[in-house]
């Protein structure tokens, strides 16, 4: 992972650090690929019809100059509702990161899949919403590395930044996309950015602070333009989201 500025926090995903013990690694593996497969399914037989206003996405820019925005409606009630049971079927793993001088704290509960099936279906919502930078970086697609979590009381995830990957085609991340499964009954676990000036533990101004709603996307730009944020703690309520990342060409 690279680094921003000043020893901001990193957002610590990497899978040796979250990896599940080796005499149920088999299991896991068949538990998680049956979890690809259903959610899949889960989007794939929804009737996505683009000219109906109900199931519309809408864009609506919240700090155009940091390029933060947030796209309604781009999952259905009934889509969310379903991958919550699925991935509460499945399992949610639990994770626990201290706080240091690299990686931010996290607690939370953790799932992963890769599907380039779900990855072209939530690309094709979304595609017209997407920014294009001129002729040669210009959105290509949605990365097939989907990350399920899941924040109970008193969990969170500390000021951190989140980086610019490669995807298995080669293409570079320019913004994270987070979609909110759940708000009902949910108070805390805002998403919460600071500005640019902003270091962990001082200097923590507010720029913006997202509430979670169900069936809506956050997209924000990652990498040397990421601009420092948190989950914030969970009071009551569960809150359950889904995150992958938007790959660009020509970067």
């Amino acid at each position: 992972m690279g680094k921003n500025k000043k020893k901001r926090k990193k957002n610590n995903t990497s899978s040796s650090s979250l990896s599940s013990s080796s005499n149920n690694n088999n299991d896991n593996i068949n538990k998680i690929n049956q979890l690809k497969t259903q959610m899949e399914d889960v989007f794939y037989n929804t009737t996505w019809d683009k000219d109906n206003m109900m199931y519309k996405c809408i864009k609506k820019d919240l700090m155009e100059n940091n390029g933060i925005f947030e796209i309604k409606q781009m999952i259905t009630k009934e889509e969310a509702f379903k991958v919550i049971e699925l991935a509460e079927s499945t399992g949610f793993q639990e994770t626990f990161q201290r706080e240091t001088r690299e990686c931010a704290f996290r607690k939370n509960g953790r799932l992963q899949i890769h599907s380039e099936k779900l990855a072209q279906i939530l690309f094709d919502r979304i595609q017209m919403h997407l920014p294009t930078f001129n002729d040669k970086i210009k959105p290509i697609g949605l990365s097939d590395n989907f990350r399920l979590y899941k924040y109970t009381p008193g969990q969170a995830f500390g000021p951190h930044i989140d980086e610019s990957v490669r995807t298995n085609a080669g293409y570079a991340t320019l913004y994270t996309l987070l979609m909110y499964l759940n708000d009902d009954g949910l108070t805390g676990g805002e998403t919460t950015f600071y500005t640019s000036d902003s270091y962990p533990g001082r200097n923590m101004n507010i720029a913006l602070k997202y509430k979670p709603k169900l069936g809506n996307g956050l997209v924000h730009m990652h990498g040397d333009q990421c601009l420092l944020h948190e989950g914030n703690e969970v009071k009551g309520g569960i809150k359950y989201l889904l995150r992958t990342d938007i790959a660009y060409s020509g970067v």
